[in-house]
This record gives C-alpha cells, structure tokens and sequence, in this order.
C-alpha cells in the first residue's frame, strides 16, 4: 500500500496478488483515500507469466462498485470486473485496465445519482479533475479500447467531456461487445452465468460515436 502522485495530485495505490479463472497475476487499484475511499480511479489486472509483451487493453465503464475491499488485504470482484478482465484476457492481453465515466464508488445506478446529486448541490459542480487525469493517461498508454458505461454515461453530459478526450488521446479503432437500442455502448454488466459465457465468446466490434 503506497501513495503515488500523478500531476502533483496524490492518490492511494494497492497491489494484490489475484487468480482469476486460474490466471495468476496482480490487481492493482488506485483510490482516492487509502482507509475511506470515496472514489476509484483505476483497476487492472496483469497475468504474471505475459505473453503478449505488455499490451493492454482498456475498458471505459460507468462507476466503479463497492466490491473492490479497500482496508483489508483480501479483494472481491464483481462479475461486471471479472468479465472485463477475463474478456481482455481473451482477447489476449496482458494487462487489463478499468476506468469509469463516474469515479464514484456506489453498488447501482440509483446510489451513484444520489450521490452526484448531492456533490452538485454541495458544491455547484460535479468535480471530474482527477478522474480525467487517470482516463488521459490510461487512454496514452492502452494498444486496445473498449466503451461500455450504458445509457446512464449521459448524465449530466458526462459522456460529451468523456468522448472529446477520446477523441483528443485516442487516434485509433474503438469498440464496444454491442449497442443499446439509442446507440449508447451498452455495459459490460452479466446478469446470469449463461449471458456470462455467451458474451464472454461473442467478438468484440468497431464503435463509431455520432
């Protein structure tokens, strides 16, 4: 557990070693706190024994949960991180990386508004500036990109400041595992086993923002 500085901003790192589907390897997560966290900035998972040169792909979300522990040295992962990582395993990747749309640590959708709700009505603005710092410099150091924060990305047009750094950092193909029906990236979210495996086999495919 060791503080960082990005941008002369400081943040909480933790790395831990993790097996996932018997891939062995090393979460990394960077919070705003170390003991009560408010925000997550960055989760990742890289396989110990690489084989593809360090590459990395990146997924774009909506929010990070509660599920990754921050006071304890165990981890628990939600299905929605599990899939993200597996699918970039696949997909045959070294590193995977998650940033969110919202930095906000909250277990749903109606949580996370709570709380930006009550951020703006404290504050007068949503505060994004370290969020965005962490998505530019991921976005400068991923081979492959991958959005899927759902209809919900467009609250507060957070989703207009999330795709005009896309297209400021990221020169190459963007994809997405499919669209909404109103043409928003849909999330990476699995709600059973079954749609776990099926989405975890379907390709991934090019996105093109309107």
């Amino acid at each position: 557990m060791t503080w960082i500085q990005l941008n002369n901003r400081q943040f909480f790192e933790k790395n831990i070693n993790y097996s996932i589907e018997g891939i062995e390897g090393n979460v990394r997560i960077i919070y705003d706190k170390q003991m009560t966290a408010e925000h997550r900035y960055l989760l990742s998972f890289k396989r110990e024994l690489c084989i593809n040169n360090d590459n990395k792909i990146l997924f774009i979300l909506l929010n990070p949960s509660n599920n990754t522990f921050v006071k304890t040295t165990s981890l628990k992962l939600d299905e929605t991180v599990k899939f993200c990582f597996l699918k970039g395993l696949k997909e045959g990747y070294d590193i995977v990386e998650i940033i969110n749309v919202f930095s906000h640590l909250s277990p749903n959708s109606d949580k996370l508004m709570q709380k930006l709700e009550i951020e703006l009505r404290n504050t007068g603005i949503i505060d994004h500036k370290n969020n965005n710092l962490w998505i530019k410099k991921s976005l400068s150091t991923s081979d492959a990109l991958v959005v899927s924060w759902g209809g919900n990305g467009n609250w507060f047009n957070r989703n207009v400041d999330i795709i005009n750094i896309i297209r400021k950092y990221w020169a190459r193909e963007i994809k997405c595992l499919a669209e909404t029906k109103n043409g928003y990236p849909i999330h990476s979210s699995v709600q059973s086993r079954n749609q776990f495996q099926i989405t975890l086999m379907t390709p991934l495919k090019e996105y093109i923002f309107i």
